[in-house]
């Protein structure tokens, strides 16, 4: 059984939905790096190397602040050896999806059958 105080806390799988604007050392938007309504799985590190290391194991919340210094030899030039700080409004939060809380359909129901005799996994009776 997971605690409460687990539920609470951003882990790898989990699936954040966040507008991230992102500004530079002069405090100037970066419209690049900065995105709404943005789906990220946490622990897979898609959006930027390091950047998923900022959420987890922290306590779920609305808003998160952080900054990230990119590397010398980053790919993108205007990133190499900068420092850029990260503001997160999250509007939702998912819990990864497993065998424990995946969504169960009814056996009965007629688009459940379609999509199982169509997906070639189950027949049809």
């Amino acid at each position: 059984m997971v605690s409460n105080a687990n539920k609470n806390i951003l882990k790898n799988g989990n699936i954040i939905v966040a507008d991230i604007n992102v500004y530079d050392s002069n405090s100037k938007l970066d419209k690049t790096l900065s995105v709404s309504n943005f789906n990220l799985e946490l622990g897979k590190d898609k959006f930027l190397p390091g950047f998923d290391k900022n959420l987890l194991g922290q306590k779920k919340k609305n808003n998160y602040k952080f900054s990230i210094h990119f590397p010398k030899n980053y790919k993108v030039e205007k990133y190499r050896n900068r420092s850029y700080e990260f503001i997160l409004n999250i509007k939702s939060f998912t819990e990864s999806i497993n065998d424990e809380n995946a969504y169960k359909t009814d056996i009965n129901d007629k688009k459940s059958n379609n999509f199982k005799s169509k997906s070639g996994n189950f027949e049809q009776e």
